[in-house]
């Protein structure tokens, strides 16, 4: 896989993921285990998580190690598969402006980025919804998704979007193969606009917060796990917002023992240069 600014596709089912496939042409990625990943040249990534907001979790997790290993740059995430809704019709699709984890009760606020997208809640439950009690779309893995999403990237680099696949008048019982490909097909364009939004948003960043060349060196004798090289990238993206790059530089220029060592000198300097 090449190098570039890439978005990683998080499905629930391998139906939902058979024409994302074949739309950005990925192919299977033989080295990538448990989880089927599938990737192409043009830095798009797919896994298929199981169901469930655990299993989505853990696999949004899994994929950016996997993906921190092949390109090393942030990327976008999007979660997409089929959902219920009180209102909307069937084969309706929606971005996700407020997810909320039944369960929980905890809420996720996606960044709206995108302009010329129907927008609403989506509810993660943990068995299917039948009754559709409020005007959402329910759905079981947008939380999980989403909570590790977090831990991977800022906010407006993560987005749901779902395509109703049921409603008061269709039951989930209608619901076969063929039915849920057809769902993903028939949004297939507004999923490739999101994908290049997404990847120009990635771009975006990855030119704006560019490691210095040292830090890519101390990466690769000191390698660290893909959260340790994650609270390297926002150190040095908090350094720069404090003007403070040449004092970065300087620590850079420093020997550590460990990556541990070396997020542990950059916090602390940090700290000084906010008068903490």
């Amino acid at each position: 896989m090449t190098h570039c600014n890439g978005v990683n596709l998080v499905v629930a089912h391998v139906l939902e993921a058979k024409p994302l496939i074949e739309c950005f042409r990925l192919s299977r990625q033989l080295a990538a285990k448990p989880y089927p990943i599938y990737g192409s040249e043009e830095g798009i990534c797919l896994i298929v998580s199981g169901m469930g907001r655990q299993a989505a979790m853990a696999a949004t997790v899994h994929l950016g190690k996997w993906q921190e290993q092949q390109m090393g740059l942030v990327a976008g995430w999007l979660n997409v598969g089929i959902a219920g809704h009180q209102k909307l019709a069937i084969g309706a699709g929606i971005l996700a402006h407020k997810i909320i984890e039944r369960e929980s009760s905890n809420c996720f606020y996606p960044s709206q980025m995108f302009s010329g997208f129907a927008t609403g809640d989506v509810i993660s439950v943990d068995t299917p919804e039948l009754n559709y009690p409020e005007n959402a779309a329910y759905e079981m893995e947008a939380s999980g998704f989403y909570a590790s999403a977090m831990g991977l990237v800022s906010a407006e680099l993560a987005q749901v979007y779902k395509i109703i696949s049921d409603n008061p008048f269709n039951s989930v019982a209608n619901i076969d193969a063929s039915f849920v490909t057809d769902c993903l097909s028939g949004q297939i364009d507004q999923i490739q606009r999101l994908v290049s939004g997404l990847q120009e948003l990635a771009g975006a960043y990855n030119n704006a917060y560019k490691p210095p060349a040292v830090l890519v060196q101390l990466e690769s004798k000191l390698n660290p796990s893909v959260t340790q090289r994650l609270q390297l990238k926002r150190l040095v993206q908090r350094y720069h917002a404090l003007k403070c790059s040449d004092k970065l530089n300087d620590i850079l220029e420093k020997y550590f023992n460990s990556a541990r060592q070396l997020i542990a000198e950059l916090e602390l300097n940090l700290r000084r240069s906010k008068g903490q």
